[in-house]
C-alpha cells in the first residue's frame, strides 16, 4: 500500500437548488475501492445541523452503491430501508426533539468495516413571545414603548422592522400607542412564532351626563353638573362639540365649520371647558352628531356641493320626515367624513379624553320619500350602508387616537335586531371603537319588545337588562365595552325620578356593564339617584351577560361568552343566508330554536322604536335662558 494513509472523503453537492449529503465511504484509497463506494444523501439541507418541524417532514436518507452488505442505523438502532430501483431509501419516523444520527456502514477489504454517519438535531418548539401588559391608564397621544420577552429566538421584527434582543428581553418605542403590534420571533431552527397582541387596554369605566354647548354656558345648568362632579356623583361629563342643528358651539380652527356658518354662535372656551373638568379630576366626552347636519347640508345645496347631501332618486334633498328636507350629510362623501374627523381631532387635541359619534348613520324611512331605497349617497356605489358607515369608523380611528382620544358611538337599541334600517351594524362598528353607546332609553321601546309587557317605560330594570344583553354579546371579539345611553326625563307614563333611573343603572351592573351616560335634553338631572363614588372606580360584578337568544327576544341570558358567540355567529351566518330553513342553535343542534316571545323581527315604529338621544327639537332657542338646550318632546 506504500504506507500511504487511507481517507474517508465527504462531499457536498447541490441538485435541483436542494443541498444534498453525498457520503462517499472509502473513497479512491478506501477498504470499499474498486467499485465498492456508497453515498448517502438526505432529502433535507442540514447545513445548518438543526431541522425543525418543517425539515422533518419526509425526511428520507438515501444510500446507493454497493448494496449487498451494507447496514443501516438510526438512533444506535439498527434498522431496515426499503429498495428503491438501485437505491435504499430510510424514513424515520417519530422523531422527538433532540440529537440523532443516521448510519451507513458496509465490510471493505481485508475485513475493514468503513461508515459514515451523518448527526443532526431536531427542533420543532417555536420561541415563546411574552408582551407586557399595558397599564390602566395608557395615553394613546403620548409616546409608548412596548416591552417583553423572547425565549430562545435568533431574530425579532415587530410591526415587521428588525427589532435587537438583549438577554431575551426587547422594548419598542412608539410615538403613539398603537391598537396592537405585529410580533414575529424566529429561531435559529426556523421555527417562527407569528403574533398580534394587543397593546390598549378596554375603555374606563364611566359614569357621565350630557352637556349641551348653551346648557355648558348658562351658569344655572352648568354650576350643578359640575357640583355633581366635585362630590363625586359623575366622574365624566358629556359636551356636545357639534350639535343636532349641526352647530359648533366653540371657536373652530376647522374651515368647512366656518365656512358653512355651524359657527355663527360660539359661547364655549373649549380649552377651559377641559381645564375645569380636568383640574376637579374628571374627564370630558366630546359629542359629534355626524350625519344630521341640516347647516352644513342645506349650505351644500345652496353652494354648489350637492354631493354632500343625502339625495333622492331626483337628486333633490331627501325628505327625512319630521327631521325635514336637507336634514342629514352623505356619510360616503370624503369631504364630510373629513369635516367630522377634524371636529374630532381639534377636540381630542385640545383635551377631550374620548369622541362620540352621534347620528352616526343613514335617515329612517319615509314613505314618502320613498324609503329607504329612495335615499342616493353619491359615491357609495354598490357598498352597503352599513360597510360605509363601518369604513367610516375606520377611518376615524387612527386620527382619533393619535391625537389623544378614544372614539366611541351612539345607537339606536333597535340595531342589535334591525341593523339595516339606520345601517348600524354593531359588530362591523365594535371592530373600530373603543365603546359603543346604546339608546335603551325606556320610553323609546315599542310595546312587548324584549317581552316586557305593553309599556317598557313602566318596567325600566327589564328592558335595559335584556336590551343591554344584546349588545355585550355583539361586541365579543373586539377591544369595544358598551356604554349605555340611560334615561333621566319623563316621557310618557310613568313620570321618572331617582328610583327610576337607579333602575336603569342596577340593570347595566347586572349585566357587567358599570358605565353609562345620562340622557336629558334640558341637561337638569337627578343626582339623588347616583351614589358619592371615586372617580373611575370599578365594582363589577366580575362577569358579563350575554344573551342567548334570537337578537330582539326575551333572553335568560349566559355568562359563557365562547357560547353566546357561537350563536351570534351562526344566526348572523343564517339571517346574511336569507333565513333559508329553521335557525338551528349551535350549543344545543337537537332542539329548535327558542323562538318563544320572538319581538325582534321587526322595528318599532318611528316614534317609540328609538330616535336619537336627542328627539327631534326646534331649532331655535325659546325666549327663557333656562330652557334653551333642547327639551325632550
Amino acid at each position: 500500500m506504500g504506507g500511504k494513509t487511507r481517507k474517508t472523503g465527504r462531499n457536498a453537492a447541490v441538485v435541483g437548488g436542494v443541498a444534498l449529503l453525498l457520503v462517499v465511504v472509502g473513497a479512491a484509497a478506501s477498504p470499499l475501492a474498486n467499485g465498492g463506494s456508497v453515498k448517502v444523501a438526505s432529502s433535507k439541507d442540514m447545513g445548518a445541523g438543526v431541522l425543525n418541524a418543517d425539515g422533518i417532514k419526509d425526511l428520507a436518507f438515501t444510500v446507493t452503491g454497493k448494496l449487498s452488505d451494507v447496514k443501516l442505523s438510526f438512533d444506535g438502532q439498527q434498522v431496515d430501508g426499503t429498495k428503491d430501483g438501485n437505491s435504499l431509501v430510510y424514513k424515520p419516523t417519530n422523531m422527538a426533539d433532540g440529537k440523532h444520527t443516521f448510519t451507513a456502514s458496509s465490510k471493505g477489504r481485508f475485513g475493514r468495516n468503513a461508515s459514515t454517519t451523518k448527526s443532526f438535531s431536531v427542533d420543532t418548539k417555536a420561541p415563546v413571545v411574552n408582551v407586557d401588559k399595558a397599564p390602566d391608564d395608557l395615553d394613546p397621544a403620548k409616546a409608548y414603548t412596548l416591552t417583553g420577552t423572547v425565549d430562545d429566538a435568533k431574530t425579532l421584527k415587530v410591526d415587521d422592522k428588525d427589532v435587537s434582543l438583549n438577554g431575551g428581553k426587547f422594548s419598542v418605542n412608539y410615538e403613539h400607542a398603537p391598537e396592537s403590534a405585529h410580533v414575529v420571533a424566529t429561531d435559529a431552527a426556523g421555527n417562527v412564532t407569528d403574533q398580534t397582541v394587543s397593546v390598549a387596554v378596554s375603555y374606563p369605566s364611566m359614569r357621565a351626563v350630557h352637556m349641551t354647548g348653551l346648557a355648558w354656558a348658562y351658569k344655572p345648568l352648568h354650576d350643578p353638573v359640575i357640583q355633581m362632579l366635585k362630590d363625586h356623583k359623575i366622574d365624566t361629563i358629556e359636551l356636545d362639540i357639534k350639535d343636532e342643528d349641526g352647530a359648533v358651539f366653540y371657536k373652530s380652527g376647522v374651515a368647512l365649520a366656518n365656512e358653512s356658518g355651524a359657527t355663527a354662535s360660539t359661547p364655549v372656551d373649549l380649552a377651559a371647558a377641559v381645564k375645569e373638568v380636568h383640574d376637579l379630576g374628571g374627564k370630558l366626552v366630546g359629542r359629534i352628531v355626524a350625519f344630521r347636519d341640516p347647516v352644513l347640508a342645506k349650505w351644500a345645496f345652496k353652494n354648489g356641493h350637492p354631493a354632500y347631501g343625502v339625495q333622492d332618486k331626483s337628486g333633490n334633498p331627501y325628505s327625512a320626515g319630521s327631521y325635514g328636507a336637507a336634514s342629514f350629510t352623505n356619510f360616503a362623501n370624503p369631504d364630510v367624513r373629513q369635516y367630522n374627523i377634524d371636529l374630532a381631532v381639534e377636540a381630542a387635541k385640545t383635551g377631550f379624553d374620548s369622541i362620540m359619534y352621534d347620528y352616526i348613520r343613514r335617515p329612517e324611512a319615509h314613505a314618502a320619500s320613498g324609503g329607504l331605497p329612495g335615499q342616493v349617497f353619491p359615491g357609495l356605489g354598490n357598498t352597503d350602508p352599513q360597510d360605509g358607515i363601518a369604513d367610516f369608523l375606520a377611518q376615524a380611528e387612527p386620527a382619533v387616537h393619535a391625537a389623544g382620544a378614544k372614539l366611541g358611538a351612539a345607537v339606536f337599541g333597535i340595531s342589535s335586531f334591525t341593523p339595516s334600517s339606520v345601517a348600524q351594524n354593531i359588530p362591523k362598528m365594535a371592530a373600530h371603537l373603543d365603546f359603543i353607546s346604546p339608546m335603551v332609553y325606556p320610553s323609546h321601546w315599542g310595546p312587548n319588545e324584549y317581552s316586557v309587557g305593553p309599556n317598557p317605560n313602566a318596567v325600566p330594570y327589564d328592558i335595559v337588562h335584556r336590551s343591554l344583553m344584546d349588545f355585550n354579546r355583539q361586541v365579543l371579539g373586539t377591544k369595544c365595552v358598551i356604554i349605555p345611553w340611560l334615561q333621566d326625563f319623563t316621557l310618557g307614563h310613568p313620570a321618572y325620578g331617582a328610583p327610576e333611573v337607579e333602575a336603569q343603572i342596577k340593570a347595566a351592573h347586572d349585566d357587567g356593564i358599570n358605565s353609562f351616560l345620562l340622557w336629558n335634553a334640558t341637561a337638569k338631572y337627578t343626582p339623588d339617584a347616583l351614589p358619592a363614588k371615586e372617580p373611575f372606580s370599578s365594582d363589577l360584578p366580575g362577569q358579563y351577560v350575554y344573551s342567548d337568544n334570537r337578537p330582539g327576544n326575551k333572553s335568560d341570558g349566559t355568562t359563557d361568552a365562547a357560547k353566546a358567540e357561537a350563536y351570534m355567529k351562526a344566526y348572523t351566518a343564517w339571517a346574511d343566508g336569507g333565513r333559508v330553513g329553521t335557525f338551528v342553535d349551535p350549543n344545543d343542534p337537537t332542539a329548535a330554536s327558542n323562538s318563544s316571545g320572538d319581538t325582534g323581527s321587526t322595528p318599532a315604529s318611528p316614534a317609540p322604536g328609538q330616535s336619537d338621544s336627542s328627539t327631534p327639537a326646534t331649532s331655535e332657542p325659546t325666549s327663557s335662558p333656562s330652557a334653551s338646550p333642547k327639551a325632550t318632546p
